[in-house]
């Protein structure tokens, strides 16, 4: 489980022309050892930086959200965590409805384990369908997604395809 906790301006910095926000932030990331099993997590807690920027157009949004992650405690037996994570993503309004609430695109995450031997990179592509909800007045991202990773350790299970489902809410607060 990763708890991300990022702090940002209150008002994006807006464009009158396109009518698009510009939006970051800064903040740090923890890693619990939550997995029921070995083989699906590090068994060590981790703790380091993260950041987004991001394009939020009418018709496009894009934008990068790295983290990495540094083993500070946990299983003795496991190994040292040093990990980066990098998600892109890039959508775009329905070329048939653009007023549409729904987009298309990705959000495929760049994975780098430092500590790694051998291939340490995994690079996904991918193509889902997601769109902003409210339940009540929170707003809530829903992202359905298959991924391919066209690099990737040739050791790890699992490490070509991958499908996912994102439910995020966007909990506004600690704004400045």
């Amino acid at each position: 489980m990763v708890y991300v906790g990022v702090a940002s301006p209150k008002k994006s910095i807006k464009s009158e022309s396109t009518g698009a926000a510009f939006i970051w932030g800064v903040g740090a990331t923890t890693m619990f050892p939550t997995a029921s099993g070995e083989v699906l997590g590090t068994g060590k807690y981790s703790l380091g930086p993260t950041a987004v920027v991001g394009y939020l157009g009418p018709k496009w949004t894009l934008g990068v959200f790295p983290q990495h992650w540094w083993s500070v405690g946990g299983h003795s037996k496991r190994d040292d965590v040093s990990r980066t994570n990098i998600q892109h993503f890039v959508f775009c309004a329905p070329p048939w409805d653009p007023e549409a609430q729904w987009r298309i695109g990705m959000i495929p995450n760049i994975s780098i384990n430092w500590k790694a031997k051998g291939d340490k990179t995994t690079l996904p592509i991918g193509l889902g369908i997601g769109r902003m909800i409210e339940i009540g007045s929170l707003p809530v991202q829903i992202h359905f997604e298959a991924d391919y990773s066209a690099i990737h350790p040739g050791d790890k299970f699992g490490s070509r395809w991958d499908f996912r489902a994102y439910f995020i809410p966007v909990i506004p607060t600690c704004m400045f």
